[in-house]
């Protein structure tokens, strides 16, 4: 079995080579895909193996069978891997479209990579998809998707990441540490406002007490 290591892939996912090779097998053979199965066929250590299976497993790309022990690879990874049209035309997550015009707007002139760009907004469309289904356990409707997108799009101006040059690349490269940043100023505004509504209360609650000379 011979393993092509697709690099903008490998890195729009954050992993390394041999990591990609060990997902590309599992994804692919028909053999034996448990931990040492793996081991024996890309000639590793029992030890390398685990490590690499467990790096894999935060990015949601493989997972394990609890009785079998056999590894399998996720929707994300097979997403991911996706050949490209031959012709090149665009067969991608039917929100790309969408996406390309709100980023465009976000952005005032800024020039679309072509198919290279349309890649990775499939990549970012597919780990905003999985998202979904983790918290929903269920699969997100093109709207709640998009409302997703939106969230993204309209919270970067908020954000470090938006001082930065960046192209759609980075941002799918960037979406999970993004998505943890909106998080965390949401949760911030939050805890702002309840302050505030407290502090609020507080003063008119004063301004009921009698003053005093003590």
């Amino acid at each position: 079995m011979i393993t092509k290591i697709d690099h903008e892939v490998r890195k729009a996912l954050g992993i390394s080579v041999i990591a990609y090779c060990v997902a590309d097998y599992v994804h692919r053979s028909k053999l034996d895909t448990t931990a040492e199965g793996i081991a024996g066929y890309l000639e590793l250590s029992i030890l390398d193996t685990w490590e690499i299976i467990e790096s894999l497993k935060p990015s949601k790309l493989i997972e394990i069978g609890q009785r079998s022990g056999k590894c399998s690879v996720t929707a994300k990874w097979k997403e991911a891997v996706k050949p490209a049209p031959k012709n090149k035309e665009r067969a991608g997550d039917p929100l790309n479209h969408e996406l390309r015009l709100m980023i465009e707007e976000i952005k005032p002139g800024y020039y679309w990579m072509g198919y290279t760009d349309y890649h990775h907004a499939d990549l970012m469309l597919a780990n905003l998809r999985h998202k979904f289904r983790i918290k929903y356990h269920r699969e997100g409707s093109n709207e709640e998707i998009l409302a997703s997108v939106k969230r993204v799009l309209s919270s970067l101006p908020k954000l470090d990441f938006w001082k930065s040059v960046w192209d759609v690349k980075k941002l799918a490269n960037n979406l999970d540490s993004i998505i943890g940043k909106i998080i965390e100023l949401s949760e911030k505004e939050s805890k702002g406002k309840i302050v505030e509504s407290a502090q609020s209360i507080k003063q008119a609650s004063s301004e009921f007490v009698p003053k005093t000379n003590f």
